[in-house]
């Protein structure tokens, strides 16, 4: 699970059926996923307990919403920035600093966030 507000361990073993959870969507394509957000970095946006679906294939620009994950297989959910030359990773909340993505760590964008699912988790 990514959590919103700092950087978590990326799970790429992921095998259709092993789900914790399904989720309706009108979202098309293949390898569509869903998240749960954790954490407060993206409020007021998204708060904690809301799923996000997330598309593998879409490209990614300026002000979407994306999953990262760095070299050290760590991801995390922001809002993407990009300043001429310079790519940084957004939280929407304040009380958090932007990421400059650098060129001494390398950062893959796993997919861009399509759709956003409010609902309660029991």
């Amino acid at each position: 699970m990514l959590l919103a507000g700092r950087w978590e361990a990326d799970c790429d073993n992921f095998q259709p059926g092993n789900a914790d959870d399904w989720v309706e969507t009108t979202v098309a394509g293949s390898h569509i996923f869903a998240l749960y957000v954790k954490g407060d970095s993206m409020e007021p946006e998204f708060q904690d307990g809301d799923i996000i679906v997330v598309n593998p294939h879409m490209k990614a620009d300026h002000n979407d919403y994306v999953i990262v994950r760095n070299d050290e297989e760590e991801a995390t959910f922001k809002q993407l920035k990009k300043y001429e030359k310079t790519c940084v990773l957004h939280p929407l909340n304040p009380k958090y600093p932007d990421i400059v993505l650098s060129d001494k760590k390398q950062y893959k964008i796993i997919g861009k966030v399509v759709e956003k699912v409010k609902r309660k988790r029991y």
